[in-house]
């Protein structure tokens, strides 16, 4: 596989065809996916769930857009739905 000069392997890999049909994406920052849940929540009428200002985001617990979900929901889902570690 060859590389692009203006994409060095230890930042960003190799990606043809992730991101794609049923490959995951990838290269996805925190601050993308925020971005993607407050851009679907006003695509759908939602409120969105995060506020930005400058650099710093804070979460509107009261909004009814999309969110990420929180580090307790992620571990919970990683660990398929069981509480107690594995």
């Amino acid at each position: 596989m060859t590389r692009s000069p203006e994409r060095p392997a230890a930042i960003f890999p190799d990606d043809r065809g992730w991101g794609r049909g049923t490959r995951p994406a990838i290269n996805v920052t925190w601050y993308d996916a925020f971005a993607y849940a407050n851009w679907l929540s006003e695509h759908e009428g939602l409120t969105p769930a995060y506020c930005t200002a400058d650099s710093d985001v804070t979460w509107n617990l009261a909004a009814d857009g999309w969110r990420l979900p929180t580090e307790a929901e992620w571990e919970y889902a990683a660990r398929g739905g069981h509480l107690a570690r594995l």
